[in-house]
């Protein structure tokens, strides 16, 4: 049986790099601290959004919106030590 790790993450900035480059450091902090490989994005959207509706010319009255789903596909950590591979990972997809 497989175990599969989703993670998703938000982020709100006021230029599109802004929030690009966070939704990045939240994956890769994330990526880091669950360790294995690998993962893939499976959703990553960033939308300009309006925060004063009664101001839409005013520049300052908008801000960007991402959203970014990453789902983990490599080995899975054993919770007992009976069900582990010699490194402490099981591989996804096989009924070990």
């Amino acid at each position: 049986m497989a175990t599969l790790s989703r993670f998703s993450f938000e982020a709100f900035g006021l230029t599109l790099d802004e929030v690009s480059q966070k939704l990045d450091e939240l994956t890769q902090e994330t990526i880091t601290r669950e360790g294995g490989e690998p993962w893939l994005t499976t959703m990553d959207e960033i939308k300009k959004q309006c925060i004063e509706p009664r101001a839409l010319m005013d520049p300052k009255s908008w801000i960007y919106v991402g959203k970014r789903e990453v789902v983990f596909a490599g080995p899975t950590p054993m919770d007992s030590d009976e069900d582990r591979m010699r490194d402490g990972w099981r591989p996804q997809g096989t009924d070990l």
